[in-house]
């Protein structure tokens, strides 16, 4: 860009003073040009987005290349973060959304500190690294509210974080969500384009079955079907009878329930997400279960599957979070809890041994 306003400018001067011009034509002063941004990156003389395409406008403290904490105008539209100096129309830096992996409130900001690496000539590193050292920021700053912002290291700014601060921490949040929400849409715009119409049915999909509301409706009816099977189990109606029958179909629409169920679940994690879940996994086999018990249930000697029944309700540990974590405690000590068994086994068999050749 500079060199082809060098060249436009270099046609409009005569010939007969190029030395002079030249030296002119040099002096970017002159020419008003600022050929690197803040944090000494070439600048492409591109504008900041109109008001209009603006989410959020504003003025905040960024943390600039020195480390040292000054004000910026910044556009969040739905596509990028920009920012430029007050009261400038010319773009600094941008931050696209799509590359932007953490948004979060910081308690304390990053200062100037003698792990910050310097250029042989003096200059603070252009980059504030997501490995900074947090430190108290000084007296004049000590008001600020900051919050940081992280990318994406394949992305166009490779990893870097931005640091941001506002003297009211209600306006702090209120950017937070912004960018967060903004983030979070143009994310899923960019996986609408990309993926087909099956890809989006199976999303939409999993985000209806993962929902509070789904989960916690097929949790009361895995309870109400634990339930019908004790009142079965205590009742024992007589084949054939009016109670035998009511239970039976109240088996029958359970299975029902449960068998599509399980195909909204495949169909929504089929096939890396279905079996890479354990309780899934477990979900696929208690219901097939089920369906062969019902299926079977005229053929002799096929009936006993009729009992695997009571293992349903274990389907529960699945839909409560808190359950599943108990689940989960308890196997992951399965492992120490036999290797203890193993020890106390092997010390009363030495002792047997030991007691029927002494005693």
């Amino acid at each position: 860009a500079i060199a082809l306003q060098l060249f436009r400018k270099a046609r409009r001067t005569p010939s007969a003073s190029s030395d002079s011009s030249f030296s002119d034509l040099t002096d970017r002063s002159e020419m008003d040009l600022s050929p690197c941004d803040e944090d000494g990156q070439m600048n492409l003389l591109v504008s900041m987005p109109p008001a209009s395409r603006c989410v959020k406008l504003g003025m905040l403290y960024k943390v600039n290349y020195q480390s040292e904490w000054s004000p910026r105008q910044v556009a969040l539209t739905t596509e990028e973060l920009a920012f430029s100096l007050v009261g400038e129309k010319l773009l600094r830096d941008s931050i696209l959304l799509s590359e932007i992996t953490f948004v979060s409130k910081r308690g304390f900001v990053p200062g100037v500190t003698s792990d910050v690496k310097l250029h042989p000539d003096g200059r603070a590193n252009n980059f504030v690294h997501q490995g900074t050292v947090w430190n108290d920021i000084s007296d004049k700053y000590s008001s600020l509210f900051p919050f940081e912002i992280q990318t994406s290291e394949s992305g166009r700014n490779a990893g870097r974080s931005y640091y941001f601060g506002s003297e009211n921490e209600g306006l702090c949040e209120e950017w937070v969500k912004a960018i967060s929400d903004e983030v979070l849409a143009c994310k899923l715009r960019i996986q609408a384009r990309r993926s087909t119409r099956l890809q989006i049915a199976r999303r939409h999909c999993r985000h209806l079955y993962k929902s509070d509301v789904v989960q916690g409706t097929f949790a009361a009816l895995i309870v109400a079907n634990f339930v019908a099977n004790i009142v079965q189990s205590e009742v024992q109606p007589d084949p054939g009878s009016l109670g035998d029958e009511v239970f039976n179909n109240l088996d029958l629409i359970f299975t029902v329930i449960f068998a599509a169920e399980l195909g909204i679940n495949l169909f929504a994690n089929l096939f890396r997400k279905f079996f890479g879940d354990t309780w899934s996994v477990f979900d696929l086999i208690v219901v097939s279960v089920s369906v062969v018990a019902v299926a079977s249930d005229e053929v002799p000697g096929l009936g006993v599957l009729r009992v695997f029944r009571a293992f349903r309700v274990l389907r529960l540990f699945a839909r409560l979070p808190s359950l599943r974590r108990i689940a989960n405690a308890l196997a992951a000590s399965l492992a120490a809890v036999s290797n203890a068994f193993l020890i106390m086994f092997l010390v009363m068999s030495i002792y047997a041994i030991l007691a029927v050749n002494f005693f």
